[in-house]
């Protein structure tokens, strides 16, 4: 029974401080290790505690709860309540879903909650579970922050037009002689293609290797911010093998920003 007590001791400061790195790191709040670790402790006391309390199970419940408001306070300092509540509320997310997770797992392995292995192996699904959350918010923030550079855009080349939707992109640093490039996919780039157009084949350096797009001179590129549509000359239609993205047709060049007191800008680059 010794043994067990150590292990109990052990996985809740161990989750804890994993459920309450995670709710710190979803927010983007900055945190304290040491501080963390302090509250995990005050948290492993805690669920070593509970069993031997005879209350039933909604106030067990509603004194968890309280517990994880009680952890999360001390765990950091606070610009406002609401920041508080937040980080709170992620923290008491987690630690129901990791809690079912688990159960459903030692279920689903038919693993006893009361041996001492159980004990020993909840740490691992406990923290695949909290990696696939913490992962999964990640993405969730970074296609919404895709999403908000993304714009409406019209292509004109070879005496076409497409309306498509555009990335603005500060990473496509794509120029070829002098001109700022436009990357899209074949399925994009398949709708300007004839036998009268002048292709040019252009190679370039990824940060896995060297990649190759077919290129075609746009007549021009339009972009609308704000229902505002700004014209762009001397820019080239770059046409990829690749899908360029999902919720978007076309990755802009960061020269076309949104362009202020005028409606027609002509984009060069001088070396």
């Amino acid at each position: 029974m010794e043994v067990y007590i150590e292990y109990v001791i052990i996985d809740n400061l161990v989750i804890d401080y994993l459920l309450l790195k995670a709710a710190f790191t979803v927010i983007g709040k900055r945190y304290g290790k040491g501080r963390l670790f302090l509250c995990s402790a005050l948290g492993a006391v805690a669920a070593l505690i509970f069993p031997l309390l005879n209350f039933n199970a909604l106030l067990t419940a509603v004194i968890k709860i309280l517990v994880g408001f009680g952890l999360t306070l001390f765990a950091a300092k606070y610009k406002n309540l609401k920041e508080y509540v937040f980080v709170t509320a992620v923290f008491l997310l987690f630690t129901f879903i990791s809690g079912g997770f688990v159960t459903a797992l030692y279920e689903l392995l038919q693993i006893p909650f009361s041996e001492e292995i159980s004990a020993g192996l909840v740490i691992l699904p406990v923290y695949i579970c909290v990696k696939v959350c913490v992962e999964t918010v990640k993405n969730i923030y970074k296609r919404r922050s895709v999403l908000r550079s993304v714009v409406d855009a019209e292509i004109i080349a070879c005496g076409k037009a497409l309306k498509v939707k555009g990335l603005i992109d500060t990473g496509n640093a794509l120029y070829y002689k002098g001109l700022p490039v436009i990357i899209a996919n074949r399925d994009v780039g398949e709708n300007f293609i004839s036998p009268k157009v002048k292709i040019e084949t252009y190679y370039f350096e990824t940060a896995s290797g060297e990649g190759k797009m077919f290129l075609i001179k746009t007549d021009k590129i339009k972009i609308f911010y704000d229902g505002k549509e700004n014209i762009y000359n001397n820019v080239m239609l770059g046409i990829t093998k690749k899908d360029v993205g999902t919720g978007y047709d076309v990755i802009l060049h960061p020269s076309l920003s949104e362009v202020k007191n005028e409606c027609v800008e002509s984009v060069e680059k001088t070396s």
